[in-house]
């Protein structure tokens, strides 16, 4: 069980508020986890805008070196919060698959695939152009 808030902003005159919540459980299958988390940001764009994020994730560790994760998210905001917005609220969904895989010792290879959907018909992505958008991400991380 994860908790935290952040009360910043002092250098920009606004008030910055973060708050965050999040649980991760193991289950009864060996290896298999599920979590959820909350994010919330007040005044980080002008006074009174915000931003908030659910989302809920599996987390299987399928080998010692192979785990794989799925993650779904649901985002609203006030006008500008998240990018390009028209009519002052933006509403997103997005998904992502996660292969993680250490190759060797203190190195991790990760493949990410992630799809983000405009619900609020905006056009979110490409400066209002698009109500999609996928990324395909590799990683290689090696750890001090």
């Amino acid at each position: 069980l994860y908790f935290g808030a952040v009360d910043g902003g002092v250098d920009t005159g606004m008030d910055v508020v973060n708050f965050y919540a999040g649980a991760t459980v193991p289950t009864p299958l060996e290896g298999l986890g599920v979590g959820v988390a909350y994010d919330y940001r007040a005044n980080g764009l002008a006074d009174s805008s915000y931003e908030n994020a659910i989302g809920g994730y599996l987390v299987w560790q399928a080998t010692e070196k192979l785990k794989l994760s799925a993650r779904g998210e649901y985002a609203t905001g006030s006008n500008g919060a998240y990018g390009f917005t028209q009519d002052g609220h933006t509403e997103l969904f997005g998904l992502t698959t996660t292969v993680d895989y250490s190759l060797w010792a203190n190195v991790i290879s990760r493949l990410e695939f992630r799809w983000d959907r405009d619900l609020s018909g905006d056009g979110e992505f490409l400066n209002g152009t698009q109500e999609n958008a996928a990324s395909l991400a590799l990683n290689v991380i090696y750890k001090f």
